[in-house]
């Protein structure tokens, strides 16, 4: 068989690449620069973060936009269409187009009729990268009529390069955050079965005097929040204890605390929370029990009935039922509006302000 050079050089070169990734958008600038050599595209390629617990879209680069476009989302969570994230996840390849998709009618497709076709793109080249199975982001590329049509061997080199995209963004993302701000950066104090800290990082008073509190803060006394995470880690079998709460600022922050050896310390972790973090407080606020957010939670990694069933270890008959109840608190009426409702709320902000940082010059958050 004939060795395709380029595709091996190119191969290489973004191996390189990922493993050096400081930034993720410079590095998702630079991967373009690669796919340029290779792949007969159109336009700028859409490059988003993912979100690994929910397959959610939590940030998008498209350098001849300075904003997502809302279509995207409503096409993936709120019509069902094809190549979403979850779609391809369930893809070994993790790679399809709009047409191989829709068995070649295109039309099918929300996002062809409501966005490609109207600005004149033909089909879309749609992919997740993940990194041992983890999904950190996906890849669209897209061409005109006029274009060579994606081949399936376009469709083989870029899930060639799935791993070191997804290693390439995780790394940039894990950059960014260690670049941004001592404010914004995590704290760590470890205290002690009193609640007292005995060490802290510079910024900790910075996050302390934030946290909400029965009173005003004291430097002579730990926020309360940080009191029951540290009792809850210090009783707990495990030694392991959490809590996401709204700061004064109105940000939200997630605490996090682990028994040191010995068992009369706990280590905290205080860092802005991830959706991820935010999922199970914003479906508490709809008063879904714990085992009506663990089908939520497996309805948003795109599970089916049966599955749901096999991984809860009930009937279907029970996940049906259950879902009715989770469809009359939220106030939908299918899984689709299920999905784009916690989108909407979740995860729509998050896109908006990475867009805004983007233009700034600012790393992307997750």
């Amino acid at each position: 068989m004939k060795i395709d050079t380029a595709r091996v050089l190119a191969e290489h070169k973004l191996e390189r690449l990922a493993r050096n990734s400081t930034d993720t958008v410079t590095f998702w600038k630079e991967a373009t620069g690669v796919l340029q050599g290779i792949i007969p595209f159109d336009f700028h390629p859409c490059w988003f973060t993912v979100d690994p617990a929910t397959l959610l879209i939590t940030g998008h680069l498209n350098e001849g936009l300075d904003r997502t476009p809302p279509q995207i989302a409503q096409a993936w969570y709120g019509e069902g269409d094809v190549n979403s994230p979850n779609d391809l996840a369930r893809i070994r390849s993790g790679v399809a187009t709009v047409r191989s998709a829709t068995g070649g009618d295109p039309v099918a497709s929300w996002r062809w009729r409501h966005l490609l076709d109207p600005l004149g793109f033909d089909d879309s080249l749609d992919a997740v990268f993940r990194k041992r199975g983890t999904v950190w982001g996906a890849l669209t590329l897209l061409h005109t009529d006029g274009s060579r049509p994606f081949t399936g061997e376009d469709m083989r080199f870029v899930a060639r390069l799935g791993e070191n995209l997804a290693i390439g963004t995780q790394l940039g993302l894990l950059h960014g955050e260690a670049a941004t701000s001592a404010s914004d950066g995590p704290a760590v104090l470890v205290v002690s079965h009193e609640l007292v800290a005995s060490t802290a990082t510079e910024n900790a008073d910075q996050w302390l005097v934030d946290l909400p509190d029965i009173g005003q803060f004291r430097s002579d006394r730990l926020p309360m929040p940080i009191q029951v995470v540290t009792l809850r880690a210090l009783q707990s079998d495990n030694g392991d204890a959490g809590a996401t709460v709204r700061s004064k600022s109105g940000r939200w922050v997630r605490i996090h605390g682990s028994r040191l050896s010995g068992g009369g310390e706990v280590a905290v972790v205080l860092e802005p929370a991830t959706p991820e973090h935010l999922a199970p407080v914003r479906l508490a606020a709809y008063s879904l029990t714990e085992r009506e957010q663990q089908v939520v939670d497996l309805v948003l990694r795109g599970r089916s009935t049966q599955q749901i069933a096999d991984e809860l270890f009930i009937s279907e008959y029970t996940v049906q039922d259950r879902l009715k109840t989770i469809f009359e608190k939220v106030g939908v009426r299918s899984r689709r509006e299920l999905v784009a409702t916690i989108h909407q709320t979740d995860f729509a902000p998050l896109v908006s302000a990475n867009d805004e940082r983007i233009r700034n010059g600012q790393p992307i958050n997750r």
